[in-house]
């Protein structure tokens, strides 16, 4: 549905057929990650702000949407403040005299909408005696303490667990500082490194190294070299859809959201699957290169 607000019909179903027999999120089950739920809503909200059958809606009811949708998947993986930032910016690029009440409507519906049902979700967990703070990260500095760690190229590691003691802010930012502001040289090595690890590693021994322990290698190795040239085939049809120019305005929201995903994790803790929420919004991107290669061999052809 999201394929065909941005290319024909037939690009979007063979793209989604391909995402079919992608190897990492055929083996990426629920006992391994619970990113399958949150994906879903997430999607749905970004459905809803795009899609020209919603295009019409009135503002305050499509922010209620997309608030709901967006709060359900934030509630199963913390990602919703990702899609915040890149529909801030969307509409903001998008704003207008014309346009600016509804516009203003639409992102302050949507924005209340979530924080109320994020709030009260978490205050419910809280007065339940589940947890003593809700939902609410009791340490959000861990990520970034583990994400500028340049030795362990920002993914997780003995080392920090043991060292770093947990909830304790200044320690906190003083391994922040001295991993960031004090070494911004090694700082940009780290983040090339793992942006190249996030993208285009999409790790397999999640779920396929019993097949090593079994001896099986002869069939795990066609599987991760099947998983590489799935992955390199999407990213680089993605850097050619980046550059279509038809439903500029859709694509533009996915180019800001990969953006946005793309941005977070230079600064926070990385693993392979992590990728696999933005690696969908990749793909929407995908059909759109494939669209404009296509599209390019036909004036050839004529």
């Amino acid at each position: 549905l999201l394929g065909k607000e941005l290319v024909k019909e037939n690009i979007a179903k063979f793209s989604t057929l391909v995402y079919a027999f992608f190897p990492f999120p055929l083996f990426l089950n629920t006992v391994l990650t619970n990113q399958h739920h949150a994906t879903f809503f997430l999607l749905l909200a970004v459905y809803l702000l795009i899609s020209k059958k919603h295009k019409n809606d009135k503002p305050i009811k499509k922010g209620l949407l997309i608030g709901l949708s967006l709060s359900i998947s934030n509630l199963m993986r913390p990602e919703g403040i990702i899609f915040i930032v890149a529909m801030t910016v969307f509409l903001l690029l998008n704003v207008n005299k014309k346009n600016v009440k509804n516009v203003l409507m639409l992102f302050t519906s949507t924005l209340l909408t979530f924080l109320l049902i994020t709030n009260t979700a978490s205050l419910t967990v809280k007065s339940l005696g589940i947890s003593d703070v809700g939902l609410k990260n009791k340490d959000p500095y861990w990520k970034f303490v583990v994400g500028l760690n340049d030795q362990f190229n920002g993914q997780y590691n003995e080392k920090d667990a043991t060292n770093y003691e947990f909830g304790n802010k200044e320690q906190a930012f003083e391994i922040i500082k001295e991993r960031s502001i004090d070494n911004p040289g090694r700082l940009l090595k780290l983040f090339l490194k793992k942006e190249v690890i996030l993208w285009t590693d999409s790790s397999m021994y999640w779920s396929t190294d019993y097949l090593t322990d079994s001896g099986k290698d002869n069939i795990r190795t066609p599987i991760i070299n099947l998983n590489k040239y799935f992955i390199y085939f999407f990213l680089l049809t993605a850097i050619v859809g980046c550059f279509n120019q038809k439903h500029k305005d859709k694509l533009l929201f996915i180019i800001l959201l990969t953006g946005a995903y793309f941005g977070v994790y230079l600064f926070i803790e990385i693993m392979p699957r992590y990728v696999y929420t933005p690696q969908i919004i990749l793909i929407l991107l995908s059909m759109a290169g494939m669209s404009n290669l296509l599209n390019l061999k036909e004036k050839e052809s004529k």
